[in-house]
């Protein structure tokens, strides 16, 4: 399954974003990618972050995933790629989406994400020099899906998953003992993203009622449409 983004170009910015979007979201009964926060899903907010710092933005699916992801996608204008392992989790969607980029990084995350930062993505990828990921750990946290990576780490994460080795954090840990990893600390983050929400996911109502608490009054209320609604 593929899709082949049309519209209008925009400048080269060296970097692919790849959004991992083939979790069953099993807690939350519901699609997370096709969950509305502020009357516009999730997908469509990543991809507004997106957007304006990448060459190209990757959509990665489960085989078989049967929700309307991949067409939504589509409409929004990412590449579809599926992911080459069953139930492997997101180190398997990191591996597929690398394998479809075309610059040398790619700042990836998850597709209940629904405040990524523009401004973060783009610092963690600056912050890419001489190393194969950036990764932050916020809260003595590593964050492996709202991280960047150098493509050539493609072929050793392939092997991990060969060898039955899923774990992000284990793959993490073995690039930084060969020095190949820089750790983008809480301080750091907190520069881009004064509050962190970039960070902020959810897995069941009560996290999406949260989530939803967060927007600012002015997202959610359309006076221009009604005037003296709320």
């Amino acid at each position: 399954m593929s899709g082949i983004p049309t519209g209008p170009e925009t400048p080269a910015s060296n970097l692919t974003g790849i959004i991992v979007a083939g979790g069953r979201s099993s807690r939350l009964g519901q699609s997370k990618p096709l969950t509305r926060i502020g009357g516009r899903l999730v997908l469509a907010r990543i991809e507004s972050a997106l957007r304006p710092i990448c060459d190209e933005i990757i959509l990665v699916v489960r085989k078989g995933q049967d929700d309307d992801v991949a067409e939504t996608g589509l409409a929004l204008r990412m590449h579809i790629v599926e992911d080459n392992w069953h139930d492997a989790g997101p180190l398997a969607g990191i591996e597929a989406g690398l394998a479809a980029t075309a610059t040398q990084l790619a700042f990836a995350t998850a597709a209940d994400h629904p405040f990524v930062s523009s401004q973060l993505a783009r610092a963690l990828a600056d912050a890419a020099d001489c190393v194969d990921l950036v990764i932050p750990r916020i809260a003595d946290r590593m964050q492996p899906l709202h991280a960047v990576y150098r493509t050539s780490v493609r072929e050793s994460m392939r092997a991990d998953l060969t060898a039955g080795q899923f774990s992000p954090l284990q793959f993490i840990r073995k690039a930084d003992a060969a020095a190949r990893v820089r750790f983008f600390s809480e301080d750091e983050a907190r520069l881009h993203d004064p509050e962190l929400r970039s960070f902020t996911d959810f897995d069941t109502e009560a996290d999406l009622a949260k989530v939803r608490a967060m927007l600012p009054r002015r997202e959610v209320i359309r006076p221009d449409i009604r005037p003296g609604g709320v």
